[in-house]
């Protein structure tokens, strides 16, 4: 009789991000919002590793210094790395943690943050993704957006802002922080261009060497989730907006030209390796929650040399990885 294959259990909100061909995911939150339960310890820092070209799923025994958040972590990937920055923890806190996986030791390692009170508040749902700059050969880890704790060790960048949810001291940042892995050194940039607002439950995946784009999210100050795209070049530190104007909204109706429902929740992949020497850079967007708080089954690619979007029904590409 064959074994039965591995399959992890139903979670949401776990650690995710691929490495080559393969997917790598952490903890999360086990079972539904009814009944959710905390697993051992030994589970709990198990890592459930999926094999795109084997189509089987693996779990390896991790160790090392292990992240405090059991969820809702910003995660990214480069090389045999992967980075995680804050979440959220089963005390029911928020972290400014971040930490280092190493995929052929399995091992993870707490990076020191030499100046705490520089970076990022405590906070989840934000977004993250590594970029390495050529010119000083130095590894950097840009964050941006979320929701957490105000105040506390972070201190936000100049022109961020703060909306304060229901919950007191708590709420939704368009922040964004850079950390120097080499030195442990937070940096609060001076970005040009319109910035999203604040906002969480994003994505932010960049899609070549240098561009990242930012889809979706909820956004308090509007109370709706979000349609824009973003566009962030990390080299000129400077955000660009591809708006829904009135023009494309009168041709969405018209079906001339589409453009995929706000949402929050979604899940999106570059569809090439950024760092090819010559990527031609989309972005593929899966599901979410819509306005109406409905899941959303569809896929759409997202040009960004030509700013078009494309509904699909199947994706025949090989999705790199998202960072």
């Amino acid at each position: 009789m064959a074994a039965k294959a591995l399959v992890p259990e139903g979670r949401h909100s776990p650690v995710a991000t691929t490495v080559g061909s393969k997917l790598y995911m952490f903890r999360g939150v086990l079972g539904d919002r009814s009944a959710k339960h905390r697993p051992s310890d030994e589970e709990n820092n198990m890592m459930y590793i999926y094999d795109v070209i084997e189509r089987q799923w693996t779990k390896r025994a991790t160790t090392g210094s292990f992240p405090t958040a059991c969820s809702e972590s910003a995660c990214t990937s480069f090389g045999e790395k992967i980075y995680t920055f804050g979440g959220f923890t089963d005390n029911q806190e928020y972290t400014s943690e971040t930490h280092e996986f190493c995929v052929h030791t399995l091992v993870w390692k707490k990076l020191e943050q030499t100046n705490s009170s520089e970076g990022p508040m405590r906070k989840c749902s934000s977004g993250m993704v590594a970029f390495y700059r050529d010119s000083d050969e130095r590894l950097q880890l840009w964050v941006f957006g979320g929701y957490g704790v105000k105040g506390g060790d972070g201190k936000p960048n100049p022109g961020a802002r703060f909306v304060l949810a229901k919950d007191r001291n708590k709420g939704r940042t368009n922040e964004l922080h850079i950390l120097h892995v080499s030195d442990g050194k937070w940096e609060g940039p001076r970005i040009t261009g319109e910035a999203p607002p604040p906002c969480d439950s994003f994505t932010f995946i960049r899609v070549d060497g240098f561009r990242v784009v930012l889809f979706g999210g909820w956004v308090p100050e509007t109370k709706h989730r979000s349609d824009i795209v973003y566009i962030l070049d990390l080299r000129l530190k400077e955000w660009k907006t591809v708006a829904v104007g009135l023009l494309e909204k009168v041709q969405r109706w018209l079906s001339a030209k589409k453009w995929p429902a706000g949402r929050e929740y979604h899940t999106a992949y570059s569809l090439h390796d950024p760092d090819a020497r010559e990527p031609h850079p989309a972005l593929l967007v899966v599901c979410g929650l819509d306005d109406r708080y409905k899941p959303r089954n569809d896929m759409w690619v997202y040009d960004v040399e030509l700013q078009m979007w494309e509904e699909v029904s199947y994706v025949c590409m090989y999705v790199c990885q998202s960072c």
